[in-house]
């Protein structure tokens, strides 16, 4: 993408009323792999859907080089970002997946803490695709071998256990067996971060499954949101 394409979906993105990121505004532009991803990240908003110029700005950045933690989080949210674009566009799994797999192989080759996403969202982002591109039995295949692998360590707050519970979980209602699905999200919510208040409820909602389980299901993934800090 050049500048004056660059500056166009800028100005785009500006005339919608909305404020950007500062980077895209002020940053140095189409030069700056980082004001690129923002200005990506934005477009492919569903309030836009601008997913091909979101395509073409997260695909220019795949051959940077990342050693900060920050950049590292960075580019592979980028490169899970732009596997999900693909999918939407094209529905090309194979393509698709081979950027989310590029973003969790980044992702995991640091132990630094990330502060914008989580290592078991990304693969929970693989796994959501595989069932969307018919391969569920892989998916759920995949989420079991990463519960035993993880299991072993022993923490609280484990992103990878919860995301591989929640899809077993997610498995099981789309397929109509709502009481499996409660008992997977249950699973699911022992390995979510209990120091958020609202984790106080559990007890309350988990004794209306009998009574109303769609009511339960529903109130325990209201239960969840992306802003709590996870041990892993």
């Amino acid at each position: 993408m050049d500048r004056e394409e660059f500056r166009y979906w800028v100005d785009y993105v500006m005339e919608d009323g909305l404020k950007p990121p500062r980077i895209v505004v002020e940053g140095n532009g189409v030069d700056d792999w980082k004001s690129r991803v923002s200005l990506a990240r934005w477009l492919s908003r569903k309030r836009y859907g601008k997913l091909e110029p979101a395509i073409k700005l997260f695909s220019s950045i795949i051959n940077v080089g990342v050693t900060e933690p920050e950049d590292i989080e960075n580019k592979a949210w980028a490169l899970s970002d732009l596997g999900l674009c693909i999918w939407l566009v094209d529905e090309d799994a194979a393509k698709a997946l081979t950027y989310l797999d590029m973003s969790i192989e980044l992702a995991e080759s640091t132990q630094a803490e990330f502060h914008f996403i989580t290592r078991g969202e990304l693969w929970a982002k693989r796994w959501q695709l595989l069932v969307k591109s018919g391969n569920g039995e892989r998916a759920i295949n995949e989420a079991n071998d990463k519960i035993a692998q993880e299991f072993r360590m022993g923490l609280k707050s484990n992103s990878y256990l919860f995301h591989s519970y929640e899809l077993k979980a997610q498995v099981a209602y789309e397929q109509g067996d709502i009481h499996l699905a409660l008992c997977h999200y249950y699973q699911a919510l022992a390995f979510f971060p209990h120091e958020y208040e609202d984790m106080n409820q559990l007890g309350e909602i988990w004794e209306n499954r009998q009574d109303n389980p769609q009511e339960t299901f529903d109130d325990m993934q209201n239960l969840t949101h992306h802003e709590v800090c996870w041990d892993i």
